[in-house]
Formats: C-alpha cells, sequence, structure tokens
C-alpha cells in the first residue's frame, strides 16, 4: 500500500481531472498494477502442511475448520481462473465493486466485465461442482 500512495503521489501530476474518471478508479488502477507486478516476481509457493495442528471436538472448530477448507478451495479455484476473469470477480464480489467502477479499473467496457463475470462464475461452478455436492450434504444433516 505504501508503494501505491508513493506512486499516487509521484504521479498525481498525470491524472487527468478532465477524463471524468474519479480517484478511486484511478486508484483502484495503480494497485491493481502493482499486485500484479508483485505476482509476476513471487516464486511459487508450496503450501504449508497443516498436518500437526491440534483439532478441537467440539462442533464449532469443526465448522471453523470447514470452513477454512473451503475457502481454501475457494482460493484455489480463483487462482484457477484467467488473470481477467479473476480481476473481475474480485473487484465487483470481494471489493464491492460496480460494474461500470469495475470497467473503469480494468480499462474495459461495462459488457465486457459482464462477460468475464459470467465466464468466470460458470467455470468455478465447473471446478467447485464437487464441493458443492459436500456442502449441501453437510449442511442437510
Amino acid at each position: 500500500m505504501q508503494e501505491a500512495f508513493l506512486r499516487v503521489w509521484k504521479h498525481a501530476p498525470k491524472w487527468d481531472v478532465s477524463r471524468n474518471v474519479r480517484f478511486t478508479t484511478w486508484f483502484y488502477r495503480v494497485v491493481m498494477n502493482l499486485s500484479i507486478d508483485v505476482k509476476r516476481k513471487r516464486k511459487p509457493s508450496q503450501a504449508i502442511d497443516n498436518g500437526f495442528d491440534m483439532v478441537s471436538s467440539e462442533p464449532i472448530a469443526d465448522q471453523k475448520l470447514s470452513d477454512k477448507q473451503m475457502a481454501a478451495k475457494l482460493a484455489d479455484a480463483l487462482d484457477k481462473l484467467p488473470e481477467r476473469q479473476r480481476l473481475a470477480t474480485n473487484l465487483c464480489y470481494f471489493q464491492g465493486l460496480g460494474n461500470k467502477q469495475a470497467s473503469e479499473v480494468l480499462e474495459v467496457s461495462v459488457g465486457a466485465i459482464e462477460s468475464l463475470l459470467v465466464r468466470a462464475r460458470a467455470k468455478l461452478a465447473d471446478l467447485l461442482k464437487d464441493q458443492r455436492q459436500e456442502f449441501l450434504k453437510e449442511n442437510m444433516s
């Protein structure tokens, strides 16, 4: 985040108010570009083995573990999406941006964002179909 604010400070004169682009949209784009740069430079990491973690016998702990496992499976599925679909999904569903704002951040049309989201949801549904059945079984009992 510090790097993002430094970039905004350094490049503030380049921000063109007359283009009718909000500052938040421009700032999201700066953060997005930095995130992409960091991800490209990062070496693939191996998952940490949780084999030595103690698990409580309480139902609440089991549910928390199940939730963590589902979150990990979702994160893994999101990582398997093509980059533009993953970015659109993150902006719209996790960052709470509307399609118009997300389209400005990614510098594509609103229709392109909607198309990216449709394809991302279809791909996620395919990747998570086994987990969906598991989830339904767990929550029906």
